[in-house]
């Protein structure tokens, strides 16, 4: 709800929703899903049993920021966006860290992509 209010979407959602609009939140989730159980839930736990707490997770986001770099080549905004990946890879770190868990992190991801894409 947070996401929706700050991104000032959520007055869109008493519009109304259409069927296609909730495939799309579905298809968000199972890639923010995918995407988190590979690096959170599998790489980040991990580094940090290698490299320690703080190091892993750094390391971690630096890997998920290489795995976007791909997409963002190219764009006008390439170092503004890889700021803002890199940002956004801290903060599902940080998640993953205090939640113990991808499913919070996924479910961000999911309704923050699905939030875009309103």
């Amino acid at each position: 709800m947070i996401t929706l209010f700050l991104s000032g979407r959520i007055f869109s959602l008493f519009d109304g929703v259409n069927l296609q609009d909730i495939y799309t939140l579905l298809v968000w989730i199972g890639i923010g899903l995918v995407e988190e159980t590979i690096f959170r839930g599998y790489m980040q736990p991990r580094l940090t049993a290698v490299w320690g707490m703080r190091i892993g997770w750094l390391a971690t986001a630096g890997l998920y920021t290489l795995y976007i770099v791909p997409a963002l080549v190219g764009r006008p905004d390439f170092l503004a966006q890889l700021g803002v990946v890199l940002a956004y890879s801290l903060t599902l770190g940080w998640i993953m860290l205090k939640t113990g868990h991808v499913l919070a992190g996924s479910l961000w991801r999911g309704i923050s992509g699905w939030v875009r894409f309103l």
